[in-house]
């Protein structure tokens, strides 16, 4: 018997000039979602968000009984919003360190091989995917590689905004080259389309993928905006269809174990959370990472790194997959050409009272790393955001400290991230889920994490303006 359900969610969010919410950048926020439209057109006084989503579930002709439906289920919308939608004031606040020192003490290492929980499935026949990938740059080459190269998947399909960029692609890594986004999607044996395009263009290509049924990883982030990735997950649950934010790291074995760490009270009481990610970007103006319009500077190419991973750690303390910022301060530096953010750090509190100190860059050289501190000791992740266990001679460990004792454990996966996010939505699709199960980033997760950055942003903006 067919099935219909509806939710409607209505909330009135009151803006100020202190709590720009992250949805300031309705500017940015593209127009094709009835979310953005309802922002676009509220007063800076009052926004009232009206959602009306419709699951629905009746037999089809398309479906035959042997192939899982999709699971279709209302998701908690309204409970993330509120979320969101009490983001606290944002203040100026004093500079981040760019790195943390180790204590000396003796060593013990010992070496773990440990696999990634959401690679191991219940289905006893894995099927790779045949992927189109969306852009032709260094990290949609880099997933064509590992898949290929792991039997995780076949590249079949190659999308650019050239028809020259698509065939040197396909000259590379094979598939058949598009330069038309319609054309692509419409064609037969397209499994799952990976994004690995310019933020600003994720939502688009997102949606147009979501709305004809097809499984989208997108890189991360997955739009510009909180509206907009709102939207993206939204239009997933509308059609049935499974839905990746491609933050690769938490593919990693060594976040399964740091989550067990933390859940098991390995140093305590949890009592500060400290990550940085940064590098040196020596690129012109028009490029990307400098772009207003491609959304860039740090806090969104890279500072939903540490801020995301600091919002792991905070939420596993009380059992959650997630914890949402409370309050936050910024400091940081913008680019005098593009006027995007070149470095930034901010003081998160979030809504359990664990503090973060972050920070991202794109003038520094950084590195990456994060530090745990509890009342018992610390654990130290040196390189928490490799897609591999070994990339340029670094290597995933963890440093426990405990009673001025120091234990290493080394992580050597079977395979790396980007091929173990590739077999994921493989089994996502078999099974009819339309979100990965924990560590990866769950939807409700992806929208937070974007209000956090958008937040991250708009203080950055507001401590400008008075200076």
């Amino acid at each position: 018997m067919p099935l219909s359900c509806s939710v409607r969610v209505f909330i009135n969010v009151s803006l100020t000039e202190s709590r720009r919410l992250a949805i300031s950048s309705r500017r940015r926020a593209s127009l094709f979602s009835p979310v953005s439209r309802a922002l676009s057109n509220s007063s800076l006084s009052e926004v009232s968000c009206r959602f009306a989503c419709s699951l629905k579930r009746a037999s089809t002709s398309s479906v035959s009984s042997s192939t899982p439906r999709p699971r279709r289920r209302l998701w908690p919308i309204a409970r993330m919003l509120r979320m969101i939608a009490t983001s606290a004031r944002m203040s100026v606040s004093v500079s981040m360190p760019r790195s943390y020192p180790h204590r000396s003490a003796p060593m013990t290492c010992r070496r773990v091989l440990l696999y990634c929980r959401s690679h191991r499935s219940e289905n006893p026949v894995f099927r790779p995917l045949n992927w189109g990938i969306a852009g032709t740059g260094r990290i949609s080459s880099l997933f064509a590689d590992c898949i290929t190269r792991t039997e995780s998947g076949t590249v079949g399909h190659v999308l650019s905004r050239t028809q020259e960029a698509a065939e040197s692609f396909c000259a590379r890594q094979g598939g058949t080259p598009w330069s038309n986004q319609r054309d692509m999607l419409g064609v037969d044996g397209l499994d799952a389309l990976y994004i690995g395009t310019p933020h600003s263009e994720h939502a688009e290509l997102a949606v147009a993928a979501l709305s004809v049924g097809i499984p989208v990883l997108c890189e991360k982030p997955m739009t510009c905006s909180p509206a907009g990735t709102l939207a993206v997950v939204m239009c997933a649950h509308q059609n049935g269809t499974a839905l990746i934010e491609g933050w690769m790291y938490r593919c990693h074995p060594q976040i399964e174990r740091l989550v067990e760490l933390i859940s098991n009270g390995a140093i305590g009481d949890l009592q500060s959370i400290e990550s940085h990610f940064g590098f040196r970007a020596d690129v012109p103006p028009e490029h990307r990472l400098r772009s207003q319009k491609l959304g860039g500077g740090p806090i969104l190419d890279i500072g939903g790194y540490p801020m995301s991973i600091a919002m792991l750690v905070a939420g596993t303390v009380d059992g959650r997959t997630h914890a949402s910022p409370k309050s936050m301060q910024a400091v940081g530096v913008f680019d005098a050409e593009t006027e995007v953010d070149a470095d930034a750090g901010a003081v998160v509190t979030f809504d359990n009272g664990l503090e973060a100190n972050l920070r991202c860059s794109l003038i520094e050289d950084l590195g990456t790393g994060l530090r745990c501190v509890g009342t018992d000791g610390e654990i130290r992740l040196p390189h928490p955001f490799i897609h591999e266990g070994r990339e340029d001679d670094r290597r995933a460990t963890i440093e426990i400290e405990r009673f001025g004792r120091v234990e290493t454990e080394h992580f050597e996966p079977s395979l790396d991230c980007f091929s173990l996010e590739a077999r994921m939505m493989s089994e996502l699709v078999a099974s009819g889920e339309l979100e990965p199960a924990a560590p990866m980033v769950s939807h409700e997760g992806s929208v937070l994490i974007a209000g956090a950055l958008e937040s991250w942003r708009s203080c950055l903006e507001q401590a400008r303006d008075q200076s």
